[in-house]
């Protein structure tokens, strides 16, 4: 049963037609994967929810001028799906001015939000730990104690950006973001994380869910042409520490010329990587990619691989996004097995049995050697599990669920 809510989502997502837009105006890599999850949140949400649902959105880009051509980023209205309401919230994209900036905007649009008297009970749904969203949570329970705060965490700011952990400036924001988490927590009513371990980094007991992954359908499903070459693909940031260059290294060891290692994103070992390419004619470099290339990409793969080990404490606190957008592809993902990766997936991963670079070549290889039939089931199997399990209508009945039954809403 569907009950009318009245819903504001705070969130960063890139709109679908600015998609190619951002891309062309950022130097680097762009985070199209968090902004995909938002996405995929909001259908968890109005599959939940009856209501209006609104949402105000920061434009996930990095600053001006060094990463970005913008200097203002404007303020506009779209709609998601025709039903969501959003409003893109402007701010002065300098990295001194930028954090104020937006945190000055979102609070004044959530306080009108919340000012408002709509008759129907109000939800606010804020993703991700960021001080603009948190500042809103005191003023917004001062207007009315009411309202029903969930906080969506897809990833924790001490475990964030890893590939630049060790910088100070680094160190200070995700101290400061961690404070505010902290300072700001006593106004959340319930919680949405990733993996089971957030909730016990974060040693709440307010009611919570565990939604780890949202299924996204895949146009290119079932483009797959088999063929003499094998092909293993990487999609994602180039971080040391997700374990891109033992790739790299691992498939040194493969010494077939049938074998073709694709790269594709941008980051932290590109110029490693770039090299690597230019060094082994095998290895395929291609750069940052738009969302819709990078899906075509995955489709067209022999297999997928995701390298992260289980090395570093930030594993037990997240879910990679891309083993999710990986499964929709419907071909066969090789992983290590991490901390936050439920046991219900192992049935459909095919994890590495080794760490070392010469033993993850030979599970690349083994892999890779399955008839084109056995790489056909195990990938659709995956497929079908993410899409009965994991799709927009299960996971927004957890929702529903959490903030009904043991939320401060009763009806």
């Amino acid at each position: 049963m569907k009950l009318d809510f009245d819903i504001l989502v705070l969130g960063h997502l890139i709109p679908q037609n600015m998609e190619k837009e951002v891309f062309d105006k950022t130097k680097g890599y762009i985070n199209f994967s968090s902004s995909s999850h938002l996405r995929l949140m909001l259908d968890c949400i109005k599959e939940g929810f009856l209501g209006e649902i609104r949402l105000f959105n920061l434009l996930p880009v990095p600053s001006f001028p060094k990463r970005y051509k913008d200097l203002w980023i404007p303020s506009f209205d779209f709609e998601i799906d025709g039903c969501i309401k959003a409003k893109n919230v402007g701010y002065f994209n300098l990295t001194v001015l930028k954090k104020l900036s937006k945190r000055a905007r979102v609070l004044k649009n959530a306080i009108k939000w919340a000012k408002e008297n709509t008759g129907r009970k109000k939800i606010l749904f804020a993703y991700g730990v960021y001080s603009e969203y948190l500042d809103t949570f005191k003023a917004i329970k001062k207007i009315d104690k009411n309202i029903h705060i969930n906080l969506i965490v897809p990833d924790i700011p001490l475990y964030t950006d890893i590939d630049k952990k060790e910088s100070l400036i680094y160190k200070l924001r995700a101290k400061y973001r961690m404070n505010k988490m902290e300072k700001n927590s006593s106004y959340v009513d319930s919680f949405v994380f990733l993996t089971q371990n957030m909730k016990d980094f974060f040693k709440t007991q307010k009611p919570y869910e565990v939604i780890e992954g949202v299924f996204s359908q895949n146009p290119y499903v079932g483009e797959y042409k088999p063929g003499s070459i094998k092909t293993i693909t990487y999609t994602g940031t180039f971080t040391v520490k997700y374990g891109v260059l033992d790739l790299v290294k691992a498939f040194s060891y493969i010494k077939d010329e049938n074998y073709r290692l694709v790269l594709a994103g941008s980051g932290e070992g590109e110029e490693e990587i770039k090299q690597a390419a230019k060094e082994d004619e095998r290895i395929i470099y291609l750069g940052a990619l738009t969302k819709d290339e990078v899906l075509r990409l995955q489709a067209n793969s022999t297999i997928l691989v995701n390298p992260r080990k289980d090395e570093h404490d930030f594993t037990k606190y997240s879910f990679p996004s891309k083993i999710m957008e990986y499964l929709s592809s419907g071909r066969p993902v090789i992983c290590h097995k991490l901390p936050g990766i439920p046991d219900e997936y192992d049935d459909y991963l095919y994890y590495f049995k080794s760490k070392d670079p010469q033993g993850t070549a030979v599970d690349l290889m083994e892999l890779c050697a399955f008839n084109e039939n056995a790489l056909k089931i195990f990938g659709l199997a995956g497929r079908d599990f993410v899409f009965a399990n994991k799709n927009t209508k299960v996971q927004g009945e957890k929702l529903k669920s959490m903030v009904l039954d043991y939320g401060r809403i009763k009806v």
